[in-house]
């Protein structure tokens, strides 16, 4: 009996350490083996006249090296701590000095980026102003702690976001593609919004500039076509041709179509294509905080060497 209550407690603190691992039929059979000891033991505690016998010392008893395990006064405990899901483990204390500070929202220390901080980063995939959709990118820098001790987000975490027209007075000859940033993902995949911070060129202008289509060409072209059905009447006139009425009433009709679409032609905004591999800055335009990923390492591999500040 007693050798029993030894194995049963083992495997009462085993399950305990492993809750996302245990199947749930190992569980039943365990509740149920628990349960009959426990039983056994009151059947012979009432016999007896004495009190039920207390949980037997066993692994996880004071000093053992078991993590997340207990001594129980008795089976009952035992088994409602079986229900339980384990403690989680207390959150890192905050290194030394002013880097870190406690935000209740966030797990751990986390690190401030100011405001007027700019990331640098690359476009991963062309994007188009005609198909406005998502855009992703990646940073070529790490950002690092304002005393840059701490690495917050290293190198390659990914900026995704929005395509959007930049739209003002000079839409016929804009040269300039938005890019709305929506997340900051780290390599390990979490995620932070930044939809109030900005994304701007290398000289620090709004937009990225790369390649314009102002559809010059299919504009002339249009004009073009306009232009000889107006005079095709005075043509067809002058040589003799078709009855005055019939010819004016299908010119007419000509005229009112192609006017209608040369003014669509004629009103066609440049095409704003960004490639693949063109850089750009992330500004913050608002302080943000981020959880410490670690500290930072204080010699780099480079191409001339040397101990970083």
């Amino acid at each position: 009996m007693r050798r029993a209550i030894v194995v049963a407690c083992a495997a009462v603190i085993a399950l305990h350490g492993a809750p996302a691992l245990a199947q749930q039929a190992q569980l039943d059979q365990l509740k149920a083996s628990l349960l009959q000891l426990e039983q056994q033991l009151q059947r012979q505690a009432a016999q007896a006249g004495t009190a039920p016998m207390p949980l037997a010392a066993g692994p996880g008893t004071a000093g053992s090296a078991t993590p997340g395990a207990g001594v129980y006064e008795s089976y009952a405990a035992a088994l409602r701590d079986l229900g339980q899901p384990p403690a989680k483990a207390a959150p890192a204390a905050a290194p030394a000095g002013k880097t870190a500070v406690a935000r209740p929202d966030l797990p751990g220390p986390v690190a401030k980026i100011p405001i007027g901080y700019a990331a640098a980063g690359t476009l991963t995939m062309t994007v188009n102003s005609d198909a406005p959709g998502p855009w992703r990118g990646t940073l070529s820098q790490p950002i690092y702690s304002i005393d840059r001790t701490q690495l917050l987000f290293p190198e390659g975490s990914v900026v995704v976001g929005r395509v959007i027209r930049i739209s003002g007075t000079n839409d016929a000859i804009n040269n300039r593609l938005g890019l709305l940033p929506t997340y900051l993902v780290r390599p390990d995949g979490e995620a932070f919004p930044i939809p109030q911070q900005s994304i701007l060129d290398q000289l620090g202008i709004g937009g990225i500039a790369d390649e314009v289509d102002y559809h010059l060409g299919v504009q002339l072209a249009a004009i073009g076509a306009f232009t000889a059905v107006n005079s095709m009447p005075e043509v067809i006139a002058a040589q003799g041709g078709a009855a005055p009425g019939i010819a004016g009433n299908f010119f007419e009709l000509s005229r009112e179509r192609g006017a209608v679409i040369l003014n669509r032609y004629l009103t066609l905004l440049p095409t704003i294509t960004v490639k693949a591999g063109t850089e750009f800055r992330v500004f913050f335009s608002e302080e943000m905080v981020a959880p410490l990923v670690r500290p930072r390492d204080r010699f780099e591999l480079s191409n001339i060497g040397g101990q970083q500040p």
